[in-house]
């Protein structure tokens, strides 16, 4: 897999460091620019499985957030993103019905499902204390 960075007017191509089959490093990092991708590996093999379970391609919109950018994209204080346990991805209509039939199959901690402006379905392995969690974004 290969990567492709713009830093002003230099393009820099790379070989992206996989950390499963089908997921890359480079996809999981921060968006913010700071470089962290510490994700948590059993999340990450979890991960892989939903997407051979599903049988195709899951993009990943929003996997590790460093503080700074969890507040800045709005998310929750005690977001699992923060911790390399979620992954917000890029899927809507049957796919995401899919996806969110196999996740809860599989035993994810939290789905959450947005098909409003921004299409995408939210996985994670957070452990809380009444058990597991499905929602909505509005």
């Amino acid at each position: 897999m290969f990567t492709r960075r713009k830093f002003g007017e230099i393009i820099i191509l790379g070989i992206a460091m996989l950390l499963t089959r089908n997921f890359s490093q480079n996809e999981m990092e921060c968006h913010c620019g700071c470089g962290l991708a510490e994700m948590n590996s059993n999340f990450m093999e979890k991960l892989q499985l939903l997407r051979e379970k599903c049988n195709f391609p899951l993009k990943v919109t929003s996997g590790m957030r460093c503080k700074k950018w969890n507040e800045k994209s709005g998310g929750h204080k005690n977001s699992s993103h923060m911790k390399g346990l979620a992954c917000d991805l890029a899927v809507d209509g049957l796919r995401a019905r899919i996806v969110i039939q196999k996740a809860l199959e599989m035993g994810f901690d939290g789905v959450g499902i947005s098909q409003g402006g921004s299409k995408f379905v939210h996985v994670d392995l957070k452990p809380r204390e009444h058990g597991k969690a499905v929602w909505t974004y509005s």
